[in-house]
């Protein structure tokens, strides 16, 4: 358990880190793009078609017509302003993190997002 020095600090830290404009604007951008209902329809579409090609792929009775319908679908989520928003703001929120990472390295010597993810050894 955290010491409560440890605890503040870590508060503190997340905080300072929820005011810069890298994550503000993730947040922003993934709240627009939850409640954009033109994209909400959009979603919905493409999961049916995607549930429906993996079906008639199983089945064997998938068509060209079904593959490209779905394509087009995956497409338009990419390109559609609201996606393309959130994955700028995320890359840019991702590159804070290393920058946070690296300086929380050179405090401690050690890579600290390298020990925090679960290893993959038995």
């Amino acid at each position: 358990m955290p010491t409560e020095v440890l605890r503040n600090a870590v508060l503190s830290f997340a905080s300072s880190l929820k005011s810069t404009d890298a994550v503000t604007r993730f947040f922003e951008a993934r709240r627009k793009l939850e409640t954009d209902a033109e994209l909400s329809r959009s979603r919905e579409a493409f999961n049916q078609a995607a549930r429906s090609f993996r079906e008639k792929q199983a089945a064997g009775t998938l068509t060209e017509q079904e593959i490209s319908r779905v394509r087009t679908l995956q497409a338009n989520l990419n390109l559609h302003p609201r996606t393309v928003e959130l994955l700028h703001a995320q890359q840019e929120m991702a590159e804070l993190l290393q920058e946070c990472n690296q300086q929380i390295f050179e405090v401690l010597g050690l890579d600290f997002s390298a020990i925090a993810v679960p290893s993959g050894c038995c």
